[in-house]
Parts: C-alpha cells; structure tokens; sequence
C-alpha cells in the first residue's frame, strides 16, 4: 500500500477536529473534514478562555501554530488551590519545575480561529460544509461516510470528532453511558489589581470556584455546584453576586469589581463501551467528557491525537493500513492508561468539599512532595 495515498475522514470541525486534520495532513495523508456548519473565520470576540496544558501548548508549538495563538494568550505561573476553613494551602509553580509556565489560556473564539484557518489552507485538508453524516458502511479495505448531499467518501480511517451528541457515533453503534452531576456557572470577572499570572481552585461546602487568568486584570469564572445552588448563582443582582463571590472565595485574588454575562449549563459525564471500531474512533467530547474542574477535557483529547498521530507516523513509515485492527487495538490501550488515571483525578477533585476530611486532603497533597509531583505531573501532561 502507498502510504502517501491513504486518506481520513474527521467528522467535525471544532477545536479536536481541525488539530486532528492539521496533525495528519502534515503527515503527508489527505483528509476530507465534514462540519455541519459553515465556518467562516472571524476575529474574535468571545473574551472566554480555554486552559490548555503545558504538553498541549508544547505541541502547538510543534505545529507551528503557537505564534499565532500566542497573541491572545495569557499564561499561566502558579495554581493556589484552597478550601474554605482550611489552613493548608497547595501551590504549584512552573518555576519548580524549571518551566516557563504551566498552562496557558487561550480565547476559545481565537483558538478556532486559527485552527481553521491553518485547515482551510492546508492543500491535503478538504472541507465539506455544510454537511452531515448520515450512513457509514464498511467496504473491503475502507470505510464509506456517505453525507446528506449524496456524495460518497471512502477513507481508510474515520475520525468521529462531532461532539457530546455525536451522530457518527450513533452510526458506529457505540453504546454510550451518560450522567448529569453538578451544574456550572460561567462568567468573567474583572479585579482591581493584577492576577500576577496566577490560576485559583477554590473548594467550598457547596462546590468549587475556579479562576483563571484572561487580561491582566480580567479572569475566567467557573462556579461550579448543584442546580440550585447555580440557579441562586445566577439570579443574584451584580452587586450581590460580586459581595457573595468575595466572601466565599476570600481575598486571594483581590477585590472583583465587575462581571460579565452569566452563562449556567449542566455538566454531563459521558462515557462510551468502546473508542476504536473496525476503521474508526472516537475523538474529544464523542469519546469522553470530563467534570471541568481540572481542565483536562481538551488537554486530555490531544493527549489521544498525540497518540493516534505516532502511531500512525510508525505505520506509514512500513507502509502499513493505518486504518487496520491492530493499530486500532494499540491506540486503544494506550490512550487508556492515560485516560484512567485523568478520570480518578477529575473524579476526586470534583468530589472535594470544604469538609473536614478534604482539608485534611488538601494538608495531605500540601505536605507530601511526592504526592504533590504526581498530581502535577497529571496535569501538566508531561
């Protein structure tokens, strides 16, 4: 087989769809991207960020992309991690660690953006939009993604990156486990004083309450609880708001003064049988989606593409199907060993209360260096 002719389906166009599209066309492999809406990069104006890890930001950098994104990202030096009635405090700091920083955030609008864009322009990256899957079939050697206008596309491997709600997903058949936990608030909120590049998790009785550094004196807001607590949350009078915020969350940061549109939705676990089928596999919020308590759903999804890609870059180089069983068996072991560990930790952040046996938690991971490594080690992705 001609590696060089060997093609690939992504089914979505979002953030996990375009990376996954730019990591392999630079392998040399032709890639039709199917969206469902038409894209059409604009500048941004969703103040909103994402968190992406020090791996993760390490591998745009790769890509070539990070000077573009670089523009509008803010990043981040130190994570303070508190509980309230707690004495303990944890701190991590990148400079322990001999790095420049530990995270990054990004605008989400910006990140797209530039995304796309590279996609758009690369010459094996080819766009169908608008367009939607509606049946996929095996056929000899390849898989067939047959779209709503008609048209056929035979591809040896099909990457379904199409969301929480995915169609192709449905199509494979892939059984799916889904579960409302806590509900989240969203919001930006504006300090009097600089965030010194600094991230905050704070853990309270009634849930946690994140910032993260966006402007110099600008943060992303993340409240997160139970559907009534949000709902208080959300329907407090600005001044209100901003004088339970300080209270609960303390004097950290500083004195927030302002905030923007509240945005409340539901958070949902989800969980799948299986992330690699016969020619195709699950990418992103089609394949997991995590309590955004420790930011790892996006960083967690490149985790995977970093995956796929060298095993992909490995067959290639023999000239093998990179749409075969083995390959598909061996990324799926692979990406579990990661994926569980980056579950339990979510798993047990989101869990965390201001009660007694969670400071005592937090005095634990304080006062343990090893322990303390470990779980940084997690998050950084390294």
């Amino acid at each position: 087989m001609n590696a060089s002719k060997q093609e690939v389906v992504v089914v979505g166009g979002g953030f996990v769809g375009c990376l996954a599209a730019i990591m392999l066309a630079k392998l040399g492999i032709h890639v039709n991207v199917i969206e469902a809406k038409t894209i059409t990069p604009a500048p941004s104006t969703d103040p909103r960020g994402i968190a992406l890890n020090y791996a993760s930001c390490e591998l745009l950098k790769q890509l070539t992309l990070w000077p573009e994104l670089s523009k509008k990202s803010m990043p981040i030096k130190t994570v303070h991690v508190s509980a309230k009635r707690a004495f303990s405090k944890v701190r991590f700091h990148a400079e322990d660690r001999g790095l420049e920083y530990l995270a990054c955030v990004i605008e989400g609008t910006h990140l797209l953006n530039v995304l796309n864009e590279h996609a758009k322009q690369h010459e094996y990256i080819q766009w169908h939009q608008p367009e939607t899957v509606q049946a996929i079939e095996y056929s000899d050697n390849h898989i067939k993604t047959t779209l709503k206008s008609g048209k056929h596309l035979s591809s040896h491997l099909l990457l379904a990156a199409d969301g929480q709600h995915s169609t192709s997903r449905q199509l494979l058949g892939i059984q799916t486990s889904n579960k409302t936990t806590e509900h989240a608030l969203l919001t930006n909120v504006t300090l009097d004083q600089s965030h010194q590049h600094i991230a905050y998790e704070r853990f309270t009785p009634e849930g946690t309450i994140a910032l993260l550094p966006l402007t110099s004196d600008q943060c992303k807001l993340v409240i997160t609880g139970s559907e009534p607590q949000i709902n208080h949350w959300q329907h407090l009078s600005e001044e209100s708001f901003l004088q339970t915020l300080q209270q609960t969350f303390g004097a950290f940061a500083g004195k927030f003064i302002a905030i923007s549109k509240r945005i409340h939705y539901p958070l949902t676990e989800l969980t799948v049988a299986q992330q690699a089928r016969s020619r195709a596999i699950l990418l992103g919020n089609a394949a997991h989606a995590l309590h955004p308590i420790a930011a790892q759903g996006l960083n967690l999804a490149i985790r995977d593409l970093t995956v796929l890609r060298d095993l992909i870059k490995t067959s290639m180089s023999t000239q093998q199907d990179i749409g075969r069983d083995e390959l598909l068996a061996s990324y799926e072991r692979q990406i579990k060993m990661t994926q569980t560990k980056i579950m339990k930790l979510t798993k047990l952040l989101s869990k965390m209360r201001g009660g007694f046996i969670n400071r005592s938690a937090l005095a634990l991971v304080a006062n343990c260096p090893i322990l303390k490594s470990a779980i940084e080690t997690q998050a950084l992705g390294i």
